[in-house]
């Protein structure tokens, strides 16, 4: 569905920011791309969308250039930007010029979203709340059921109970054959939804691997006292510690806190040399 090979790109002639850059995602599900502020996560979208075209290398989804937009490859991608602002037009009015660009828009699926989002929409687009207007426009891009969604930062300007509710909407209204790419920084509140997890890092690919994987290769222990020698990474919280430790036969099963592992990569690069020993997902 989407392939990198040795993806070239550079807003500064002497600084690229992907050199090298491998990625190959197959299957279709949500898949969590991740890294430091200034790792490219949003250009890497932008790639993916046809937004920006690489210097080198190739990049295709769903089997096309993006650079070429062609408008059947189009009515398979969408892509929702971190900030988005409404046109002045009602809903209804919106939905008749952009629905039928999408030919597997489900109006009845729209209408179910918006509903569980609790949304009550009257007057012009422009005039709803951002938190609002982000949710009609989550709403409108599942309802489209593309092949390859890409959300950039999708949960933020939404409350907390918001979240949850969009939580429970992947869940039940999400296409089997859609691929949704999520970069976020809010990786405590939308890691569990995550099926492949995707860290880049300087212009690389650190890992590529399904949560089942990792939750297989590592395992998180809460305790009152100071945790073993053999932790990965440590981390005060009240009443304790937290702590992440390579898993071995026999141990408990947890599921994986994947703040805690960005952190303790971060802190021991080498734990990417025993996530190579796990799958060939991890690029060299």
């Amino acid at each position: 569905m989407i392939q990198l090979q040795n993806l070239l790109f550079r807003y500064h002639p002497k600084r690229p920011l992907f050199e090298g850059l491998h990625l190959q995602i197959d299957k279709p599900g949500i898949v969590g791309l991740l890294g430091s502020n200034g790792a490219g996560k949003t250009t890497l979208l932008h790639l993916l969308a046809g937004l920006r075209f690489p210097w080198a290398g190739a990049c295709t989804v769903l089997g096309a250039e993006p650079r070429k937009r062609q408008l059947s490859w189009q009515q398979q991608v969408l892509f929702v930007p971190e900030t988005i602002e409404m046109p002045a037009r009602t809903l209804q009015r919106w939905l008749s010029e952009l629905a039928p660009f999408y030919p597997r828009f489900d109006q009845r699926l729209f209408d179910a979203i918006v509903k569980e989002f609790e949304l009550e929409v009257s007057g012009k687009l422009s005039e709803l709340s951002f938190g609002q207007q982000k949710k009609v426009m989550l709403a409108f891009a599942l309802a489209t059921q593309v092949k390859v969604l890409l959300l950039d930062e999708p949960s933020n300007g939404l409350d907390i109970f918001s979240k949850s509710q969009l939580r429970r909407i992947w869940t039940r209204h999400l296409p089997e054959d859609t691929l949704v790419v999520i970069s976020t920084h809010q990786v405590r509140e939308l890691g569990a939804q995550f099926d492949q997890v995707v860290m880049i890092d300087q212009g690389k690919l650190l890992f590529h691997q399904t949560s089942e994987a990792l939750n297989r290769r590592f395992y998180i222990e809460r305790t009152t006292h100071l945790p073993a020698e053999n932790a990965w990474y440590t981390e005060p919280v009240p009443g304790g510690y937290l702590a992440l430790y390579s898993a071995e036969l026999g141990d408990p099963e947890t599921e994986l806190d994947l703040e805690i592992l960005l952190k303790a990569i971060v802190e021991k690069p080498e734990i990417l040399f025993h996530l190579k020993k796990e799958t060939s997902y991890v690029q060299e």
